[in-house]
């Protein structure tokens, strides 16, 4: 009777043990899904500060060609002068 009861706690603690081994297991295997992902969107080893700048810089250059563009379009037939700083800024950003 002792024996049994023994070898129950013994058994229950061993069950306990594998469990927890267990849920560490799907723990560290979620962490590695997570960094892998982390690890595709940061491209060139570059960290997302970097991206994100890249990104607003490009994002005020294109703003800035539009805003150019619409000035070209606005400047009248007479004005050969602004046309012509207008295109050069223009190429610049090209």
């Amino acid at each position: 009777m002792v024996e049994s009861r023994h070898l129950r706690l013994i058994k229950q603690e061993l069950m306990q043990r594998l469990r927890d081994r267990e849920n560490r297991i799907k723990e560290l295997e979620r962490s590695n899904l997570e960094m892998k992902t982390d690890l595709k969107s940061l491209p060139y080893s570059r960290t997302p500060e970097q991206i994100r700048g890249d990104y607003e810089s490009h994002h005020q250059a294109k703003k800035e060609m539009m805003r150019l563009l619409i000035e070209l379009k606005n400047a009248g037939c007479l004005s050969f002068f602004k046309r012509r700083r207008i295109i050069k800024e223009l190429i610049e950003y090209i």
